[in-house]
């Protein structure tokens, strides 16, 4: 499971709008978040660079958004700090899933904590079967280099 996913479902369990691209472009997103008045926005750090470095960024309103969020790979905090600085708004950097396939989240510039959201979603998200298990839910398993 991708964090993406973790936060596509939550948003259409709770009736959100989700605006999909086909394929990234920095003008188009920045376009649609000033057009949909987008409150959230999900993406990788590769997104944000460009978006940062987008030569029209100030034209742009995306005084709409609230929070966005970051995941796929670490981000330097000075970039963090940009984003957050120049979006206007949060940046929350996601880290996928731990071996039990349970989301982590890292809060921006702060040691890597478990989320209260882990504890809500623990009983809706899939977990190690154990072997009395009736359930057939099969468990996941975490990439690992050199398996």
């Amino acid at each position: 499971m991708s964090t993406a996913n973790v936060v596509f479902n939550g948003a259409m369990l709770y009736g959100l709008t989700l605006v999909l691209h086909p394929r990234f472009d920095a003008a188009e997103i920045l376009a649609s978040i000033q057009l949909h008045k987008a409150t959230m926005f999900e993406g990788v750090p590769t997104m944000y660079m460009y978006m940062l470095a987008h030569p029209e960024l100030a034209r742009f309103d995306i005084s709409s958004l609230t929070r966005c969020t970051v995941g796929g790979q670490t981000m330097p905090k000075a970039k963090m700090e940009e984003v957050e600085r120049r979006f206007g708004c949060p940046l929350i950097e996601l880290l996928g899933h731990d071996g039990a396939c349970r989301p982590r989240h890292h809060f921006p510039f702060e040691t890597v904590r478990t989320s209260s959201a882990r504890s809500a979603l623990r009983s809706r998200m899939s977990r190690p079967a154990s072997p009395t298990s009736t359930s057939h839910a099969r468990p996941c398993r975490a990439a690992r280099s050199g398996n």
